[in-house]
């Protein structure tokens, strides 16, 4: 017979307390379970928050690898997964997360991985039911070895009583690699607010389009899409408020985030009411696949030999046959093959409701079209150095060009301007010698990589990050309050090795950095992290609560709307600043 313990829930309005616990605290690893109508029980646990200059932490739930789609095929739109398991009398262990979507294996991602991988994580603070609870609950002792194994909770703050705002989190990676379950949520959650991150499908299983029904292309958004409206369904169940979701994102997902603004099926219809994207917008280059009917079929006709252009495929066993090809296979060809690394504009003959039906562009400029919602969108002071370091380390140095001072004097900045995503080639104009005297001024001749690798992380900060903020911000800051910002904090920990940084390039304020003072990734050893970490959570938390990242501190400078004609922003470093000129602010952004 189970040994109780003599203590108990006691239930005050709804909320379940703790009492006279003669065991290990509540964050020992104890299972907290909701059930919802139509889905199912879903198993949480307790966890910590990070610890902070002014607070050891607190208790949070953590709901992980909750399914919220199934793929009915390879390559199909994805459905809602309803319930969660075969009976409704089950439990869903929500304690572990889902294995990621595949990928090439990486540092911070190293698998395995799975088809089967649409899942989503919650951190919340506190979780509610449709029904209050009037029950006293006992903690049971299973294992008899004086620790609480088993703790089968329903706790309710009741009908009508205050949820948290939501902050939607969609990870980055090009569209080709990483995973939701990188980011946790213990940081964010020192404030009150609800963390949601979700896994969607990468690359060649996201993004392979044939411009039809069959194959619509896209479905990495569409995941997206699905994710939002199972967030928007069920958030409230996990203390969230349905009416105060921030979707946020960063790199690909802060991409995503401006498809998302711009998508019919999800900009005017409420699914969130703020958004904030990082790093990442869909008027850069690299965001968009030109021609995606003809990368895919030229994909399927060596993959498998699943297309051949002369006996003229057709689609349904063109995708056949790529259905039973071993996802490892996909992926390998995937990593050698220059595709599937983006979103298209799909088809106007599509008869299935479309994410991208109009380029970025006409989306921004349509009147109407992009949500009004408030925005909050920057970058990162050095963007660029992770890119550079990727073009040093897998095109200079396997070619013997790293140290080539008549090719680096005389070729590279040019070959590199004209076959990347800027699509910059030398023109009566002299556009491409605009750009190099303006980033490079007379660096560009000493034949030295090290010389004009601060000018490189510049144009790739500007042309695959910057401009592209610049112009949505004022796009859109004519229809709604818009926030501006640059990240200039340079800190002790770097994320710069791990996704791809060499020491040949300068990391500076690299790309994805500033995500480790908002996730947590591992404790901080610098009171400067500490102080940093604490500013960036206020901002976003103060942001998706209010629609605006100014707070009541009187400590803290105060954060600007942008304008067009002003072209205010935000540079947040240890002593937070206005800029003046957000145009200006691109050039020898590593000095």
């Amino acid at each position: 017979m189970f040994k109780i313990y003599h203590f108990m829930f006691l239930v005050f309005g709804g909320l379940a307390m703790v009492r006279g616990s003669p065991i290990a605290d509540a964050s020992n690893e104890n299972k907290l379970t909701v059930k919802i109508d139509g889905l199912g029980a879903i198993r949480g646990k307790s966890m910590k928050t990070a610890e902070t200059i002014v607070s050891p932490g607190r208790n949070v739930v953590s709901f992980t690898g909750i399914p919220y789609g199934t793929i009915p095929k390879r390559f199909s739109p994805a459905e809602l997964r309803v319930p969660l398991t075969p009976s409704t009398e089950d439990v869903f262990d929500a304690t572990q997360p889902q294995l990621a979507c595949w990928q090439v294996a990486s540092p911070l991602v190293p698998g395995p991985f799975t088809e089967d991988c649409l899942s989503l994580n919650i951190y919340t603070p506190k979780v509610t039911t449709t029904n209050a609870i009037s029950k006293i609950y006992f903690l049971q002792d299973i294992e008899g070895d004086l620790r609480r194994d088993v703790t089968f909770v329903l706790v309710s703050h009741g009908n009508g009583q205050p949820t948290l705002p939501v902050i939607f989190f969609i990870h980055g990676g090009s569209f080709v690699r990483w995973s939701g379950n990188m980011f946790d949520g213990r940081r964010l959650l020192n404030k009150d607010v609800v963390v949601v991150t979700i896994n969607y499908r990468l690359n060649i299983f996201g993004f392979f389009c044939l411009e039809n029904d069959q194959g619509p292309g896209n479905l990495g958004l569409y995941d997206q899409v699905l994710a939002l409206n199972w967030v928007k369904k069920y958030i409230e169940h996990f203390g969230g408020d349905p009416n105060k979701i921030t979707i946020a994102g960063q790199s690909a997902g802060g991409a995503s985030v401006t498809f998302l603004l711009d998508s019919p099926m999800t900009s005017n219809n409420g699914l969130y009411h703020a958004a904030i994207t990082s790093s990442g917008d869909d008027l850069a280059g690299w965001t968009i696949q030109a021609k995606p009917r003809n990368v895919s079929l030229e994909a399927a006709a060596v993959i498998g030999k699943c297309y051949n252009k002369d006996t003229a495929s057709n689609d349904d066993e063109t995708l056949q046959c790529l259905r039973g090809i071993p996802p490892a296979d996909l992926i390998w060809f995937n990593s050698t093959f220059n595709g599937f690394a983006a979103p298209s504009v799909q088809s106007f003959s599509l008869s299935i409701p479309k994410v991208t039906p109009v380029s970025p562009y006409v989306a921004l400029a349509t009147n109407g079209a992009q949500s009004q919602v408030p925005l909050m969108i920057g970058s990162n002071k050095n963007d660029g150095s992770i890119f550079l370091s990727r073009i040093y380390s897998s095109f200079l140095l396997p070619n013997g060009l790293a140290n080539n001072a008549t090719y680096l004097k005389t070729q590279f900045v040019s070959d590199l301007l004209s076959s990347t995503n800027f699509g910059i080639v030398d023109r009566p104009l002299g556009i491409l010698d605009t750009v190099v005297n303006t980033y490079l001024g007379s660096s560009k001749n000493t034949g030295v990589f090290s010389d004009i690798a601060p000018g490189l992380v510049d144009i790739f900060s500007v042309f695959y990050f910057k401009s592209a903020v610049f112009a949505t911000a004022k796009g859109h800051s004519k229809f709604a309050d818009t926030y501006v910002y640059s990240f200039d904090y340079e800190g002790v920990q770097t994320l710069y090795p791990y996704t791809g940084g060499v020491p040949q390039v300068p990391r500076g304020v690299a790309h994805i950095d500033d995500l480790m003072y908002l996730f947590f990734f591992g404790d901080f050893t610098s009171l400067q992290d500490k102080l940093m970490s604490t500013m960036m959570v206020d901002f976003w938390t103060n942001f998706a609560t209010t629609k605006n990242p100014n707070g009541k501190s009187p400590l803290v400078k105060k954060w600007p709307k942008f304008t067009v004609d002003g072209g205010e922003f935000f540079k947040i470093n240890t002593i937070p600043s206005v800029g003046s000129d957000y145009v200006n602010y691109w050039v020898d952004a590593t000095d």
